[in-house]
């Protein structure tokens, strides 16, 4: 179960990487799906290596990234959302929304004490331009992810929510409980562990859940053939509920 998980991932990416390769990036939506299945793969095989060298919690930060990902493309490209906007503004208000945040960003590094005067002056023309940029965009930026949620249609809302808030939170905002919670007690004292004890390969379905989310809106995008990678998909999710019944 292990390899075959790594190995389905690399050549779903592979096979649509191929398919793109006719897209013409120039256009937003095109350049849309092309970048974040570019990233996306970056950071799929970056979760599984992690999880084979047993590094788990690390990777369960990349996946809370990772959902992120999968989260905004379905934003984008879901055209019946109840704003009734399309999916190149709903990019553009993606767009608007990185440059406001990367202006909070160069502001706090403006009032900053360990910047020089000319990496001050760096920043000061590069506000004026976010500024300037953003200002181009006539639409709101977006909500936060919690809110956005509330623009996706039911069952997209149902099955994304627990992928972006589960236990992955965990692996990019750790606090105590988890330290509790990996802390190993015995009569005489307390041992502190590293990592939270998970299946590994649990952590990986939820990497080809995402990555399945996420190509499966991309190829659908096109009108690619999306069954055979959607009966891969159920069939290692099948096989793997039935090893863990036993």
């Amino acid at each position: 179960m292990n390899n075959r998980i790594d190995k389905t991932l690399d050549r779903w990416f592979r096979e649509t990487k191929v398919d793109l390769k006719s897209v013409n990036t120039n256009n937003p939506i095109d350049f849309l799906c092309c970048s974040i299945t570019a990233v996306s793969r970056n950071y799929c095989s970056s979760v599984l290596l992690l999880l084979n060298k047993g590094h788990k919690l690390p990777a369960m930060a990349l996946l809370r990234v990772l959902s992120e990902l999968a989260f905004r493309l379905i934003w984008c490209l879901y055209s019946n959302n109840p704003q009734k906007e399309s999916c190149d503004v709903r990019i553009k208000r993606w767009l608007k929304t990185g440059f406001l945040e990367r202006k909070k960003y160069v502001q706090r590094m403006i009032k900053s004490d360990f910047c020089s005067a000319k990496e001050i002056n760096g920043f000061k023309r590069e506000l004026e331009e976010l500024e300037q940029k953003a200002a181009q965009i006539p639409y709101k930026k977006i909500e936060n992810l919690y809110k956005s949620l509330n623009d996706l249609p039911k069952p997209y809302r149902r099955n994304m929510y627990p992928l972006l808030y589960n236990i992955h939170n965990w692996g990019i905002h750790p606090d105590f409980l988890l330290l509790r919670l990996i802390a190993k007690k015995n009569t005489e004292s307390i041992t502190v562990v590293s990592d939270i004890d998970e299946d590994p390969i649990v952590l990986k379905i939820y990497c080809l859940t995402l990555a399945y989310n996420i190509l499966f809106v991309v190829r659908r995008n096109y009108d690619w053939d999306c069954t055979t990678t959607k009966a891969e998909y159920l069939k290692i999710k099948k096989d793997f509920s039935k090893k863990q019944r036993g």
